[in-house]
């Protein structure tokens, strides 16, 4: 058939275009095959020569240049020649990279042409603002803001005997309920313009998809909403019988009740959406000691006890009285397993009496005179009992009601006596002065568990100091045994001790 002059030149444009294109990307076609002749079938009857390098070979040469040798490289597929499966795969390779490179154009001409406009697909708290201006979107919200109704009932449900509860009706004002639909609209405008390039991609192809949703910029009086559903745990604890043979008695604890998270993550939805009656899923809250707990690591024996003598030092009233309080405050203390005992704690809010103390080296008066003595008497039974040791200072010098090494003086803001529950149960700690013998006393009570301690010291050093002072070091030991064998043993610390100078 003729073809007109017109038609053979579109045609050969054709074939020119469709050359260049071979050219560039003919790697791509189908592999051409050369078979080589059957060994021995040759006219010289030797070795059949080497097959000519197809033009597959060629291409996936110019591939090479273009993505490395590792795509060429990689085995090919069974019944497919190493070349062919380098081309496809390199094809895979391109056709990804031109559609992601399109996808991005795509998202920068959208973002381009929407310039002024929130990005399709965008809620607010449940309000669509896609494709609207930031201003219409702040006055759409603004709107939906005004529709939120006066008073919300909110209906409880959960587990029988926590979900059966009235339901609370509380109003917009008792709710606090306040909708920032300026900021809000701006967070609607920011989605897919404000973060890094990846993030932007990923939030313009979510919105173009499914909605995008964005949290309403609302304000409301949380504790409103807990005051009126939940109920704080009742912890189990102990309370001292002065029995010896019961010891503690156990106060019961009680589950509490609280507000599923979940409830939080949707209110701002339901809010904006006008919602007059909203479910407040509610669940069972147990109490960090349960009474069964309570039970298991109640303290039933005493683990040490240690006393020491006010009279051997100073019977004043104000310093008896003294360590009537500091020891008052300290009794009946109950440590939980790992809790941390800190004397200070306990005793520095409290009222004193001026007695003796030492500052400086010196004895003097002061409020407080007096607790040392309580500290240093705690601080042995706490050695005796194996426990930990956080916190312990020496006193500047050797006094009479206690073996030096053995005491432990405190100074509020400063000093503190400190030991920590080392057992498995609860400790509970007595503390307490007999004015008719002059004992400061103290006892541990906790779960029996076969450890004993003992302590002692040693004076290793005497002498006189630049200013003619006695000085004396000693070093103290503590032995610690469980069931009769020996689990610590050696010295815990070495003090030094200056003679007082008095007035």
């Amino acid at each position: 058939m003729r073809t007109s002059g017109k038609s053979a030149r579109k045609k050969k444009g054709f074939k020119r275009r469709r050359s260049v294109f071979s050219r560039i990307f003919g790697g791509f076609s189908a592999p051409k095959l050369t078979l080589a002749p059957v060994s021995g079938s040759s006219a010289s009857g030797g070795q059949a020569p080497e097959p000519e390098r197809s033009q597959e070979a060629g291409r996936a040469s110019l591939f090479r240049k273009f993505f490395g040798k590792r795509t060429a490289e990689r085995p090919a597929r069974s019944g497919t020649s190493a070349s062919e499966g380098g081309g496809y795969l390199d094809f895979l390779r391109l056709v990804a990279v031109a559609g992601l490179v399109l996808v991005a154009v795509l998202v920068a001409f959208d973002g381009w042409a929407n310039a002024d406009e929130v990005y399709g697909g965008v809620e607010v708290g449940g309000v669509g603002v896609g494709g609207a201006s930031q201003e219409r979107a702040q006055e759409t919200l603004a709107k939906s803001a005004g529709q939120i109704p006066e008073r919300i009932t909110f209906v409880p449900s959960g587990p029988e005997g926590v979900g059966d509860r009235e339901s609370v009706t509380l109003s917009a004002e008792e709710l606090g309920i306040r909708i920032d639909a300026e900021e809000s609209a701006r967070a609607a405008y920011a989605v897919g313009r404000e973060e890094e390039f990846g993030e932007r991609l990923e939030g313009r192809l979510r919105s173009a998809f499914r909605v995008s949703e964005v949290g309403a910029e609302i304000t409301y009086r949380e504790a409103a909403l807990r005051d009126a559903f939940e109920v704080r745990p009742v912890e189990a604890g102990y309370k001292p019988t002065g029995d010896p043979d019961t010891l503690v008695s156990i106060t019961p604890g009680r589950d509490g009740v609280a507000i599923e998270e979940t409830f939080w993550k949707d209110l701002d939805r339901k809010i904006m959406s006008g919602a007059r009656e909203i479910e407040v899923p509610l669940k069972s809250v147990a109490p960090k000691l349960t009474t069964a707990e309570a039970e298991r690591l109640k303290p039933t024996g005493m683990l040490s006890s240690f006393s020491t003598n006010y009279l051997t030092y100073d019977d004043t009233p104000g310093r008896v009285a003294n360590l009537q309080i500091s020891s008052d405050a300290v009794n009946g203390t109950f440590l939980a397993p790992g809790e941390v005992f800190s004397f200070n704690e306990l005793a520095e809010p409290l009222d004193y009496e001026a007695s003796k103390v030492i500052v400086q080296g010196r004895v003097d008066e002061a409020d407080g005179g007096g607790l040392c003595q309580v500290s240093s008497t705690l601080y042995v039974a706490a050695n005796l009992a194996g426990l930990e040791i956080v916190e312990r200072h020496p006193h500047m010098a050797e006094l009479p009601y206690i073996q030096p090494g053995l005491d432990a003086t405190v100074w509020f803001g400063a000093l503190d006596m400190k030991f920590k529950n080392t057992t498995d149960g609860y400790l509970y700690i007595q503390q307490w002065v007999d004015t008719t013998t002059g004992d400061v006393s103290a006892a541990i009570y906790g779960i029996p568990n076969g450890v004993t301690g003992t302590m002692d010291s040693e004076r290793i050093a005497k002498y006189k100091d630049a200013n003619k002072n006695t000085v004396t070091e000693w070093v103290t030991y503590r032995t610690v045994t469980r069931d009769g064998e020996v689990v610590e043993s050696g010295p815990v610390h070495t003090d030094v001790y200056t003679s007082l100078e008095e007035d």
